[in-house]
């Protein structure tokens, strides 16, 4: 991975970092253009009195209905600047419990994801 220089030339940082999460091998690329779309999966901070990133996956973009699971009913609709994400596994932590992200939560898309990495990268 290389660093990128902004149109000054000063050096602007990596636009890309690897995570080792759970054996998995995840590329993160860092510099966003907002609004993502859905079912992309991001790097976000659920919550600023933590230092916690987590991966989660989108799951409503701005414009979207927020609709109440017991009633099925639309209740409002996902505001500009915000998303609705949710956690791939069922006790996962994300928007049903803390409710819409701003997008200054959101640190990186993934782009790139070698499941079992570390067993991959030994195989012959």
């Amino acid at each position: 991975l290389r660093n990128h220089s902004n149109q000054s030339g000063k050096p602007s940082g990596a636009h890309y970092v690897v995570l080792f999460i759970r054996g998995h091998i995840v590329l993160i690329y860092k510099r966003i253009n907002h609004p993502l779309k859905r079912n992309d999966l991001v790097l976000v901070k659920l919550d600023f009195k933590s230092w916690v990133e987590t991966i989660r996956r989108i799951a409503l973009i701005p414009g979207d209905d927020l609709i109440n699971t017991e009633s099925a009913k639309v209740f409002g609709k996902v505001p500009v600047g915000f998303y609705y994400v949710i956690g791939d596994s069922t006790n996962a932590i994300d928007s049903r419990q803390v409710g819409l992200i701003k997008y200054n939560q959101v640190f990186g898309k993934v782009v790139w994801i070698m499941p079992n990495g570390f067993d991959n990268l030994h195989k012959k």
